[in-house]
């Protein structure tokens, strides 16, 4: 998403920059140069692959807390559950 709001500055800014060299030439001015936009813009860089590895084993492993946590209330659950319920009389 903020690689794509910098291209949209930058392409805004190079339209604004060939318009002024174009009014810099009707007035015989020299243009000014149209790659200075590398010097202002800074694209932002992509995260590293550790990152992503640190952030998917982070949830691996809140996922295994939660799924341990609920196995054994669940289990617990029907434990009191089963006790509460009056037996079917056969």
């Amino acid at each position: 998403r903020s690689l794509a709001r910098e291209q949209a500055k930058i392409t805004a800014w190079q339209q604004k920059r060939k318009a002024e060299n174009a009014s810099r030439a009707l007035t015989k001015q020299s243009p000014l140069p149209e790659d200075e936009w590398q010097r202002l813009f800074k694209l932002p860089q992509e995260p590293g692959r550790l990152e992503f590895l640190l952030n998917g084993r982070q949830v691996e492993q809140y996922a295994r807390q939660v799924d341990g946590f609920t196995a054994g209330v669940t289990g617990k659950m029907f434990a009191v559950r089963s006790n509460l319920l009056p037996e079917k009389m056969e």
